[in-house]
């Protein structure tokens, strides 16, 4: 795995734990995701259809449930 495929799989990790990154308490993670932002907003929005919202000071993964009659989903 190369660097840059491990420092997006850390991204989507800390994005999952903490959707909600904020200068000052989360300077580490935010600056991955800052480097990472375009990439991770494609697999968010492709593989869940989630947001991702990158500004200045703050990254924010806006989750959306997904949709209760999708047949790929159990009863």
């Amino acid at each position: 795995m190369t660097i840059e495929a491990e420092e997006r799989e850390k991204a989507v990790r800390m994005l999952l734990e903490r959707p909600c990154l904020v200068a000052g308490r989360d300077d580490d993670a935010l600056l991955l995701v800052r480097r990472h932002r375009e990439h991770l907003r494609d697999w968010f929005g492709r593989q869940v259809g989630w947001q991702l919202h990158v500004e200045p000071g703050l990254a924010r993964l806006s989750k959306r449930p997904g949709h209760h009659g999708d047949s790929t989903r159990g009863v």
